[in-house]
């Protein structure tokens, strides 16, 4: 994980605006304070002597405008904190945390050790343990030694007799819950219980913060076999942010608001070991700021889309200064760090995306007018085998779905360390089927990628397109360039033969840290770089650490400004 300064969402977001006075406390409102050991819920809850103990006593309590309910740090709440009323504008209701030591926890699991031997083999190799817990019809997952275990779907009609060592097993409806344990007794374990550990549904106004979530999910009733999301914002809800928050060991997407909802803000998140994408935005203006979303869908037997952060029919997103790598398998297919179905534009901005195990960046459809700039993307397409789709294992992709995206700009971008072989349909920047005209790909760095710096498919449109003041540092002179299924071998091809290429070079970078490529300072300019004031005037404002980029002079390639800087 690397460090950079956070900005300040609260005042420097215009959606935040809507909450400007997330802190404040009107003549109308009420502290609420909920120690779960000392609490009692007959208390009146209004301070840190006589507190609330449940979740029960919030979720049936009606909240006004103004009202904070505030959780005891470093203790846990087992079960589901709905969200029942709704604030107004510059009056939101908040559900924070008081007190010192770790962000209190909301857990969707229910601690279990009461394991029965139910099944052993003849020379007592094999160990299947059964458990139940009062009242739980279905479970979705468990957590031991406080990692996810590999989780067979509920539907799968497995027989316990063939379950891998170290697999859960939960039929559907059953009630009862199986793990294979070779070794002895599973001891104590989280076992997934409660549906959400947040739900927010047809409400406004509401701002969350700084209370985690963990553990994977279950339901008491008969229904649907898909895992619920731990954090989940549905209905017409809008006007929600949820910030400062870890949430983790969901067995399916962390958190996400889906269709309908509006005005929708995630900062300083951090989704990690979740069996799905770890960070989802479907809402209508949407924004992803400062989060962290990593090591999600590493299991074998998670399913789902499996990457970082992700939208289907999103619209006007903001996604910058995220740091997002490592999601998905190692083998097979899983989603792009950062993968977009949008609706609308999307500015995906300053963010640090690496180690991608599939591909880094994509818009799959839509995105008309997005703008993508003054991102690193560093090692990318380490996965192994072959996708599904061409592209799947790029640095960036555009189009390859149903449908192309048109007047993307592609600035001052990074594109490093692609792994896929040379002879793949990969690339560093991927031009998809369908249409995709009037790119605009300008003042970007394309370094020491194996696969194909550039892609376009043949039945691509990119009518109007400019390709130019790009930085070509190859490992050798062919530049790496394949054109509706022609390779480009030289820069004199690219600007000659076409009317791409205007103003690019094949040159070394010259960053500052050649052999190590561990931070996102590793990829800043030494002052001999070409790239340095050879960029063309895009309108951007400042670069990837938010040095200003003045006005009418020529900006830097690459992600980040010199400045006259010495290295």
């Amino acid at each position: 994980m690397f460090s950079k300064s956070k900005t300040n969402a609260l005042t420097t977001s215009p959606a935040l605006l809507l909450i400007t006075f997330l802190y404040s406390q009107n003549s109308f409102s009420t502290t609420y304070y909920i120690d779960n050991q000392i609490g009692n819920d007959k208390n009146s809850g209004t301070s840190t002597k006589s507190t609330w103990k449940s979740l029960a006593k919030i979720n049936n309590k009606h909240f006004v405008p103004g009202d904070k309910i505030l959780f005891k740090r470093g203790q846990k709440w087992r079960g589901t904190l709905n969200v029942n009323s709704s604030g107004q504008q510059d009056n939101p209701i908040i559900f924070s945390s008081y007190g010192e030591g770790a962000n209190p926890v909301i857990m969707r699991t229910i601690e279990y050790s009461n394991w029965k031997l139910v099944h052993v083999n003849s020379n007592k190799a094999i160990k299947i343990w059964s458990g139940r817990i009062k009242n739980l019809r279905n479970s979705w997952g468990m957590v031991k030694d406080g990692l996810r275990t590999p989780s067979l779907k509920q539907y799968s009609k497995n027989s316990i007799n063939t379950l891998p060592n170290g697999y859960y097993y939960a039929p559907l409806n059953k009630g009862v819950f199986y793990y294979r344990s070779d070794e002895g007794n599973p001891g104590n374990v989280e076992i997934g219980a409660k549906e959400n550990a947040i739900l927010i549904k047809d409400k406004n106004h509401i701002a969350i913060d700084s209370i985690d979530t963990f553990g994977p999910g279950g339901r008491q009733i008969n229904g649907s076999s898909t895992g619920f999301r731990s954090v989940d914002i549905s209905g017409n809800s809008s006007n929600i942010i949820v910030r400062n928050m870890t949430t983790s060991h969901s067995d399916s997407i962390a958190i996400a608001a889906k269709f309908n909802t509006s005005n929708i803000i995630y900062s300083n998140i951090t989704s990690h070991s979740n069996g799905g994408t770890g960070i989802y935005m479907n809402a209508k203006n949407g924004e992803i700021l400062n989060c962290v979303s990593h090591n999600n869908g590493r299991l074998i037997t998670d399913k789902g889309d499996r990457g970082g952060i992700g939208s289907y029919k999103g619209s006007n997103l903001l996604i910058k200064n995220n740091e997002v790598y490592h999601n998905g398998p190692d083998k097979g297919y899983a989603d792009f760090e950062i993968s977009l179905v949008a609706t609308g534009p999307v500015t995906i901005a300053k963010n640090y995306i690496h180690n991608c195990i599939q591909g880094c960046l994509q818009i799959a459809e839509g995105g008309d007018n997005s703008i993508i700039a003054y991102n690193i993307i560093s090692h990318y397409g380490t996965a192994i085998g072959k996708g599904p789709s061409p592209g799947i294992y790029s640095g960036i992709r555009i189009g390859g779905g149903v449908g192309g995206a048109k007047n993307v700009k592609i600035i001052n971008n990074v594109i490093h360390g692609g792994k896929q072989p040379a002879n793949s349909k990969e690339a560093a920047l991927y031009i998809g089927w369908y249409d995709s005209p009037n790119l605009l790909v300008q003042n970007n760095i394309f370094s020491q990628n194996i696969n194909k710096n550039i892609y376009i498919r043949g039945n691509a449109d990119i009518e109007g397109s400019i390709f130019s003041n790009n930085l070509y540092d190859n490992l050798n002179t062919d530049i790496g360039i394949n054109l509706k299924e022609k390779h480009i071998k030289n820069l004199y091809q690219w600007q000659q033969k076409t009317s791409y290429g205007k103003n690019s070079y094949i040159a070394p970078a010259l960053f500052v840290n050649q052999n190590n490529f561990k931070l996102p300072s590793d990829f800043k300019l030494k002052e001999k770089s070409i790239a340095l004031n050879n960029g063309y005037p895009t309108g951007q404002k400042s670069d990837f650490i938010d040095t200003i980029i003045t006005d009418g002079k020529s900006p830097d390639i690459g992600a980040f400004q010199h400045n006259n800087n010495p290295f």
